[in-house]
């Protein structure tokens, strides 16, 4: 009896061992299926996602694209403009440059013959070389009218140049009045007008006065400028005079 209840016993074990592992198999099965549907399901997502994110790329590339063409079109707007403004400010400088050159070789021209004057007059034998009263007076007159009239010239070219040309500086600055060329020794007067040291002298021995005013004067009255003469210096090495 307790060996067939016992047979018996182990017969249902064995039977319930079968049907544990048949549900087992048929559980690995559903599960298996179950992981093969999400992994499809995932992998579509993906896919659709990828694709969304491509589809979104390409359109914001598309339009960085028309962005980056629209600024380099207004770009090349823009240095054209610029071009075409610079070469109608150096059409507008050539002209001016040509107008000046040729207001300046005419100037130059002027006060070589001047120069060529005043040195004639100016040497340390031009009194003896005077024989009369009226010759003297002659040549007197005429210095003083050259330099009466050079001194307008001046003051005229300067008020040109100020209401003409912006921040621009006395082309005659630094010239002395008797010989019409930058002054490597200048001396103040009472009158407050510049000269060159040795001109003025020349000019004091023969006549005596200011050339200019034509106040009396005498070497004493001579005043050396250093800073003024600094100054000629610092504008020569500036505008390579």
């Amino acid at each position: 009896m307790d060996r067939r209840f016992q047979i018996q016993m182990i017969k249902e074990n064995a039977r319930r061992q079968k049907e544990m592992a048949q549900e087992n198999a048929r559980k690995q099965r559903e599960m298996a299926q179950q992981n093969a549907r999400i992994q499809r399901e995932m992998a579509r997502e993906n896919a659709r996602r990828q694709k969304e994110m491509a589809q979104e790329n390409a359109r914001i590339q598309r339009e960085m694209a028309l962005e980056n063409a629209r600024i380099q079109r207004e770009m090349a707007q823009e240095n054209a403009r610029i071009q075409k403004e610079n070469l109608r400010r150096q059409r507008i400088l050539a002209q001016e440059n040509i107008r000046r050159q040729r207001i300046n070789a005419q100037e130059n021209e002027r006060r070589i013959r001047e120069m060529q004057f005043f040195n004639n007059v100016f040497t340390n034998n031009q009194r003896n070389l005077i024989k009369n009263e009226e010759e003297e007076k002659m040549i007197e007159e005429a210095i003083q009218k050259s330099l009466i009239e050079n001194y307008k010239k001046k003051n005229e070219i300067n008020e040109e140049n100020k209401k003409n040309i912006k921040d621009e500086e006395d082309e005659n600055f630094g010239i002395c009045p008797i010989t019409q060329d930058y002054m490597n020794n200048p001396v103040l007067v009472p009158s407050g007008n510049y000269y060159e040291k040795e001109a003025i002298l020349n000019w004091i021995r023969v006549k005596g006065n200011d050339p200019l005013t034509r106040e009396p004067l005498s070497p004493d009255q001579l005043t050396e400028d250093h800073e003024y003469r600094n100054a000629i210096i610092e504008y020569r090495r500036k505008h390579n005079k």
